[in-house]
């Protein structure tokens, strides 16, 4: 996903109240196999203070890309690590 898409996305995360989550949760089920919507979903859940399943979205990311850069970076900065 390029980084305009990217940026849109987070911007519709950030603005879109509790239904973001919903809609995400959607969108993971019909493409589980998609780091990208994994990694959407749980910037939309850690926008919204859930960090639980923001946490559970990131590792999804990495087992479905291990190593993904931004997915790491940010379980990081989520769980205090590094």
């Amino acid at each position: 996903m390029g980084n305009s898409a990217r940026n849109y996305w987070r911007w519709a995360a950030t603005r879109l109240e509790g239904g973001a989550i919903g809609f995400y949760e959607r969108v993971v089920a019909l493409k589980p196999e998609r780091s990208d919507h994994w990694l959407v979903l749980a910037i939309a859940y850690s926008q919204f203070g859930d960090e639980d399943n923001a946490q559970r979205c990131y590792r999804r990311v990495l087992a479905l890309e291990p190593g993904h850069p931004e997915a790491a970076a940010l379980r990081q900065a989520i769980s205090g690590e590094g």
